[in-house]
């Protein structure tokens, strides 16, 4: 069985555009659009993976995976951002990201970076 991801992107249609195209081979996908929402989705839902911005409307991006982390340590968190800025990559690795990608993404290597996770 494929496992079960949530997108928290504040950016409507590239977390639309990601959901479709996983949806394609079989995930399954929810949504939210900031923080707040992504962690009561992520409560509800208990995804495995989890896709998430840095830079979301509500809370950072950081604080989210610290919480994220302290409710399900098992979850595989990648981070997505539209800024290619080290420090940042290195910060979220050390709160216990899996991966990190950076905008534009492509989806063919997002969906190589779920199936790693996935396994």
């Amino acid at each position: 069985m494929l496992p079960a991801i949530l997108v928290i992107e504040d950016e409507t249609t590239l977390a639309k555009n990601i959901r479709t195209y996983l949806i394609r081979y079989g995930f399954d996908v929810h949504i939210a659009n900031t923080g707040t929402d992504g962690l009561k989705e992520f409560e509800r839902f208990r995804p495995d993976i989890v896709l998430l911005d840095i830079h979301l409307p509500d809370i950072d991006g950081l604080e989210v995976l610290e919480k994220l982390r302290s409710l399900d340590a098992q979850a595989k968190v990648i981070m997505i951002t539209g800024e290619s800025n080290v420090k940042v990559a290195v910060a979220a690795m050390k709160v216990g990201a899996y991966d990190y990608l950076s905008k534009p993404i492509g989806l063919k290597e997002l969906k190589l970076v779920v199936e790693k996770a996935a396994r």
